[in-house]
């Protein structure tokens, strides 16, 4: 047993609790997965590389026109600056 989670054959993974059933998937016990700590991207050579595109000002620039014009989530700071975003909202606009 690892974890409170007890593996029984042919019914996949069950929860093991004091006084609960131990026959409830474990999908159904509340609170059992860890929140997912969301990844940031800080430059242009991290989001291109996230997006499987060359690190070019061709495709710098490409990618900031299409966030402009489309909404994206990329935060542009000013002028000589770093852009920043949230690595699953970069994959969900982008796709």
């Amino acid at each position: 047993m690892r974890y409170g989670v007890e593996h029984a054959r042919g019914r996949g993974h069950t929860a093991k609790a004091g006084g609960g059933d131990p026959g409830i998937p474990l999908e159904t016990v509340a609170g059992n997965e860890p929140p997912r700590l969301k990844r940031y991207l800080f430059s242009w050579r991290e989001i291109l590389a996230e997006l499987g595109v060359p690190n070019i000002r061709e495709w710098r620039n490409r990618v900031r026109r299409a966030n402009k014009q489309f909404e994206g989530p990329i935060s542009l700071p000013p002028k000589g600056g770093q852009p920043f975003v949230e690595r699953n909202g970069l994959i969900e606009w982008w796709n």
